[in-house]
């Protein structure tokens, strides 16, 4: 090797050895920007997390309010309004806490009467009236009282309360059975019956059969009726 191609091997030895640095810093650079882009990500978190409150990996703008004893919070995700509260629930000797949600503001509850003195058993028969099987939100009030009562350990089963729907479906809700229960029906278990297009929008015991609770809708708000009701049952047990 000549002397000319040893100083041409010297220097592209040198332009790579820049090259490696530059790329090196490049992407030590590239991770300091990376790492402090976390470190700010982190501290807006927690910040926003001391304002905020997390429902399903979203998180929403919080208000705080006391009702009946209980600690409510307001809060939205999307367009709709939750409103949850926290309650401690014993079950099979083991206390845990759980988180009741309402699309309805429990302060505007209130006004829906509410008459039930009777507990839930430890089996409860679901059941709907034709009427309310035809409302589009059928499912979601399924859904929210057999939520309601798996928490509170309720073993839960569907039922139609009238012999000509029983092979109705009960929307998209798993409550649905071929079984028909109503309020005449002689069972050791809790009867929920709903029904809408009634006169006014209520919650009472059966006259005849205790163990039997009737949600009534004025058309199809039954979405309002089901949370007067989980509210009033919620309230019975540890609210004031």
């Amino acid at each position: 090797m000549n002397a000319e191609d040893s100083k041409n091997k010297e220097s592209e030895n040198t332009e790579e050895k820049f090259k490696k640095e530059g790329a090196k810093n490049k992407l030590d650079r590239q991770g300091s920007r990376l790492l402090i882009f976390l470190v700010i990500i982190l501290i807006v978190f927690i910040v926003i997390f001391s304002f905020r409150k997390e429902i399903g990996g979203i998180l929403v703008k919080q208000e705080n309010f006391d009702y009946h004893g209980l600690q409510f919070f307001k809060t939205k995700v999307g367009d709709i309004t939750f409103y949850a509260t926290d309650i401690n629930l014993s079950r099979a000797g083991t206390e845990r806490e759980y988180q009741f949600y309402f699309r309805t503001d429990p302060r505007d509850l209130d006004k829906i009467n509410f008459n039930i003195i009777s507990s839930i058993k430890p089996e409860t028969y679901v059941s709907f009236y034709k009427s309310a099987i035809d409302c589009q939100n059928i499912s979601l009030v399924a859904w929210n009282i057999g939520d309601f009562l798996g928490k509170i350990g309720s073993k839960v089963t569907g039922a139609m309360a009238e012999p000509e729907i029983q092979n109705q479906s009960v929307g998209n809700s798993t409550l649905d059975s071929k079984e028909v229960i109503n309020c005449s029906s002689n069972v050791n278990a809790t009867i929920i019956v709903v029904r809408a297009n009634a006169e006014k929008t209520r919650v009472y015991q059966d006259s005849k059969n205790k163990n039997c609770f009737v949600l009534e809708a004025q058309n199809c708000d039954l979405i309002k009726v089901a949370d007067r009701f989980i509210l009033g049952m919620v309230v019975n047990a540890v609210g004031k």
